[in-house]
């Protein structure tokens, strides 16, 4: 009973609890009961997965080492043991070398003794893992499983040792039960938007369900994010399309299927060999010079292999990267002045929740304006650069906050194309700083981006010395 219980706790995650994940509890079942030879069902055998948050899938391994026989679990392959060496995630069957088997057999001894025998541990250093074992003794086989870090040092150590170079040694060549794997299909200018369409692939045995990415949530760690990189070094791309809508859900047999929450959700079945593409329209989070990119995609979902007990849950992947999408965009976004307005409108609500006290950092450069703690604002921007420190303020402002991207001034002579949108005001030079300068209320107008200011002629003095400041949007 007691390991039942704690085989039941160790799996619950798989059915949408936010405990410790553990899926290749499942799949260590599912590989002696289901995909195993009959004969190798009451062998002596043993799993190890690796845990981590609620975030992430796990990674597992389950070990025959009377056939030689072992199969990798593989559902967070951003895992440093990995190497970045392994697209898109699933559960491989390979063979271990003969030196591997005889590591694998004296594992399985002393697991099983220690399993049974319940000596002291002496780590110190907890090794996050967990074990299952089937033992055989007197012709009867007893399962036992527990934490890696309640054993003794010397077995943990050799569990430790054995989970990751064997997930490292046979992941490149094991063969394919589940596999599941994601590419970017294209990305291209569409009005003032992006067309973005991603591809998920299932190249297994087994179909495979997921829910439809327009109902993924962000707050729960959700993740479908788009990178493209230009080839020369000198650009990115990059938006999350987690829980944007899919403009093709149309294009696919969808499910509604009610959630142990109370909610019901859409969902997808990928039949094994099949594929769905979904199209997004986004905006990239940055601006985007012109050129040529390459795109792959990072996936933080949740997945069902349907017909394999135990298989599935969170996972974690990245599209494989030899083989990127490739782009080229003849216009930079954003490039129109609508593009700009909105743009920066997306950029002043993100930097909203960002002020920047004097003394601190810039992270981001952009024109500021001055904040007091009433809210007070002060009339005009300043130009603050990447890297640099916030200046000093007088009183009552006590904080930076970000207004407007540097691309465009938002200082103008008359008679010039006004570089940006917005509230503008007229004001003349005088000896010394800017600050000193006289602001004409009178002479306040709102011009669009392109728009030719007007002239000032009418304030008399020196033309030359009067100009137009942007006063915000």
């Amino acid at each position: 009973m007691k390991h039942n219980q704690a085989r039941h706790n160790a799996c619950s995650f798989l059915f949408g609890m936010f405990f410790l994940l553990c899926i290749f509890c499942g799949v260590f079942a599912m590989s002696k009961n289901a995909l195993a030879d009959d004969k190798d069902a009451n062998n002596d055998s043993f799993a190890i997965t690796g845990l981590g948050d609620h975030q992430y899938g796990t990674n597992g391994i389950g070990v025959w080492p009377s056939t030689g026989q072992i199969r990798l679990g593989l559902s967070n392959t951003l895992s440093d043991i990995l190497g970045k060496k392994f697209d898109g995630v699933g559960l491989l069957n390979a063979q271990l070398s003969s030196d591997d088997v005889n590591r694998a057999k004296e594992l399985h001894d002393r697991l099983c003794r220690a399993a049974v025998e319940k000596p002291p541990t002496d780590i110190q250093v907890n090794p996050m893992m967990t074990y299952s074992i089937s033992c055989v003794r007197d012709g009867k086989s007893t399962d036992y499983q527990g934490r890696v870090g309640e054993l003794p040092k010397s077995v943990a150590f050799l569990a430790d040792d054995f989970f990751k170079a064997s997930i490292k040694k046979y992941s490149p060549a094991g063969h394919a039960i589940v596999k599941f794997d994601v590419t970017v299909s294209d990305v291209q200018r569409k009005k003032d938007k992006f067309l973005v369409e991603v591809t998920f692939s299932n190249s297994g045995r087994f179909p495979i369900r997921m829910r439809t990415p327009d109902q993924w949530v962000k707050l729960g760690g959700d993740r479908l994010d788009i990178s493209g990189f230009r080839t020369d070094g000198n650009g990115e791309w990059r938006a999350d399309l987690a829980g944007l809508p899919v403009l093709n859900k149309g294009d696919y047999p969808v499910e509604t299927i009610a959630q142990p929450t109370g909610e019901s959700g859409t969902f997808i079945t990928i039949s094994s060999g099949g594929s769905v593409t979904y199209k997004f329209l986004a905006l990239p989070t940055h601006k985007v010079p012109e050129g040529t990119y390459e795109f792959g995609a990072l996936i933080f979902a949740n997945i069902a292999v349907k017909g394999v007990f135990g298989v599935g849950g969170r996972v974690n992947f990245l599209s494989d990267r030899t083989r990127p999408a490739r782009a080229i965009f003849n216009t930079g976004y954003p490039s129109t002045p609508e593009e700009w307005r909105d743009y920066e409108a997306r950029q002043r609500e993100i930097m909203s929740s960002e002020p920047v006290y004097p003394g601190a950092i810039i992270a981001e450069a952009g024109y500021y304006r001055k904040i007091s703690s009433s809210g007070e604002r002060s009339q005009f921007v300043t130009d603050l650069r990447k890297g640099a420190s916030a200046p000093g303020l007088e009183h009552p402002f006590d904080h930076w906050q970000w207004e407007a991207d540097l691309t465009h001034s938002t200082r103008c002579m008359a008679g010039e194309p006004c570089p940006r949108e917005g509230l503008w005001v007229a004001r003349t030079m005088t000896m010394g700083s800017s600050g000193g300068d006289i602001t004409h209320p009178e002479f306040r107008r709102r011009l669009l981006a392109g728009q030719l200011t007007p002239e000032l002629s009418a304030l008399g003095g020196i033309v030359p010395y009067h100009y137009w400041e942007w006063h915000g949007v």
